[in-house]
């Protein structure tokens, strides 16, 4: 019943944009940096990290140059608070990470810039202005609950996963206990949940048909999409695209 329940609201969510229940994005050639927060409502140093990431709504370049994304991992839940948007996936994506060397430790607030620790987020107002090279077009078309993607890479490899999350924007938590107890926190960019598959080239282009997420929690004011590419057994992507999918 709840995840009828939570479809139900999606469906209704969606249908109340000016695009229907219908949404088409789409890539450039260059890539696309994804930028990664691992944070937690149990760390008392992420809330910084946190409204950095809120404010990148308003930066010049979103969806098109980088698009960010709020990892919440379940490793602080057993120090007083449960993180509503936690999930133990997004803990193993971050050891990923460190297992490949890209990241020096498992920590928050912890960000990655497209596969790289970048610890001096805190000195940019925006993401920092690099042009990555070329990697090919990645085009998504969102009907109902399918997701339909096409990666055109300028270098086919072997097998490449696709990654749809949804993203939950204006996400409020009054905390009462933990290291944030007493705090109200403020989050965008959320991932509510991802759905995951890996397909191999076909006439040198290649094709997944995803889910749209049931969303982790109900109470996003807006929500969004990003779909990523990386190869099979890394995190790292190589390209993406999304959008709101609602309005403001």
């Amino acid at each position: 019943m709840k995840t009828h329940f939570l479809a139900g609201l999606l469906c209704c969510l969606l249908t109340g944009t000016a695009v229907g229940a219908n949404a088409h994005f789409q890539s450039g050639p260059g890539a696309v940096a994804v930028i990664e927060l691992f944070t937690s409502e149990g760390c008392s140093s992420c809330p910084p990290a946190d409204a950095w990431l809120n404010r990148l709504q308003k930066a010049p370049g979103l969806w098109q140059r980088f698009i960010p994304i709020a990892f919440h991992v379940d490793y602080w839940d057993a120090l007083g608070w449960i993180d509503p948007f936690e999930s133990a996936a997004f803990s193993a994506r971050q050891r990923a990470y460190r297992t490949n060397g890209q990241l020096s430790a498992v920590y928050t607030p912890a960000i990655m810039f497209q596969g790289h620790e970048f610890r001096s987020w805190w000195r940019y107002t925006t993401p920092p202005d690099i042009t990555l090279p070329p990697v090919g077009t990645l085009e998504v078309q969102v009907a109902g609950h399918r997701i339909a993607a096409t990666f055109s890479p300028l270098t086919p490899s072997s097998r490449l996963r696709a990654t749809a999350a949804l993203l939950g924007f204006g996400l409020t938590t009054q905390v009462p206990d933990g290291e944030n107890a007493g705090r109200t926190l403020h989050h965008d960019f959320v991932n509510l949940g991802q759905s995951t598959q890996t397909a191999t080239p076909q006439h040198n282009q290649y094709h997944w048909q995803l889910s749209l997420p049931t969303p982790k929690v109900k109470t996003a004011s807006r929500l969004g999409i990003v779909v990523w590419v990386s190869s099979e057994n890394q995190e790292t992507p190589i390209q993406a695209t999304g959008g709101y999918l609602t309005p403001q």
